[in-house]
C-alpha cells in the first residue's frame, strides 16, 4: 500500500459534476467531495458517514468512484493481499 497526496483544483468540471450528484440526492458537500475524488482519479472515497455510504451504494452505477467505510475497505485490501 502506498500513500498518495494530490490537490484537486475545483473548476467548472468539478462544480458541474457536483451539481449533477446533488440532483441525485447527495448533499452539497458530499457531492463536491465525490466530484473532486473522481476528478483526481482516486481509487476510493473512504467515509464513516452512513448516509453517504448508503446513498453511494444505491447509485453506484452513476459514480466513477468506489465509496467505502475505512474498516470494510481495509478488510478487502488485506484479503486481496493474501490471495
Amino acid at each position: 500500500m502506498t500513500d498518495a497526496h494530490q490537490d484537486v483544483t475545483i473548476k467548472i468540471g468539478e462544480i458541474s459534476r457536483g451539481k449533477y450528484l446533488e440532483s441525485i440526492s447527495f448533499k452539497e458537500n458530499d457531492a463536491l467531495h465525490l466530484a473532486c475524488a473522481e476528478s483526481g482519479s482516486a481509487d476510493v472515497l473512504l467515509t464513516t458517514d452512513n448516509g453517504l455510504l448508503n446513498k453511494a451504494k444505491s447509485v453506484q452505477t452513476q459514480l466513477d468512484i468506489e465509496v467505502d467505510n475505512p474498516l470494510g475497505w481495509l478488510q478487502k485490501v488485506r484479503k486481496n493481499e493474501n490471495t
